[in-house]
């Protein structure tokens, strides 16, 4: 898929469980697309080693946080945590400077990393359904680029201050 061009993930997706023949001739799988669902709470360490990950799909679950390690995934282009009980997002998020869909409704989130601001190639961002805050919910609803320059230029101020500081 070139790069200019985003299309989100096929909801008809197909599922294949490798062979125990092609296991035992050696062969990879590099599935670039992963669902866990089933009522979740926690999530395993090993997934923050699948670096290929493009879409995430984690909705329907009952985490309460994605953890930091989720900075790791630097491939990911979709990210669908909804339905869950998320408060709040780890700054690492930013670290994923290749999404592009961001669908987080139905949470519980009030505020949001200023890190979120350097993921320029974010096109959808679904926060709808949660208790957001009076500055967050102003600028979300005018546009995701407003959020995301405010959210970068909040980082950028906050980085200055605490430089200043420590001279």
């Amino acid at each position: 898929m070139p790069k200019d061009k985003y299309e989100p993930p096929n909801e008809r997706r197909q599922h294949r469980i490798m062979q125990k023949h092609e296991i035992a001739e050696g062969k990879q799988s590099r599935w670039s697309e992963l669902e866990i669902s089933g009522c979740v709470q926690n999530l395993s360490l090993n997934l923050w080693k699948v670096e290929w990950l493009t879409v995430l799909y984690l909705d329907n679950n009952h985490l309460s946080h994605l953890p930091s390690q989720i900075g790791t995934l630097v491939n990911l282009e979709h990210l669908d945590a909804s339905h869950n009980f998320i408060n709040q997002l780890p700054p690492e998020i930013g670290d994923l400077v290749n999404l592009r869909q961001l669908k987080l409704s139905s949470n519980r989130i009030q505020d949001l990393p200023y890190e979120l601001g350097k993921c320029f190639q974010l096109q959808t961002l679904d926060l709808s359904n949660n208790p957001l805050n009076f500055d967050i919910n102003k600028y979300y609803t005018e546009s995701i680029g407003k959020l995301l320059a405010v959210l970068l230029d909040s980082m950028n101020c906050e980085y200055t201050m605490f430089a200043a500081s420590s001279m």
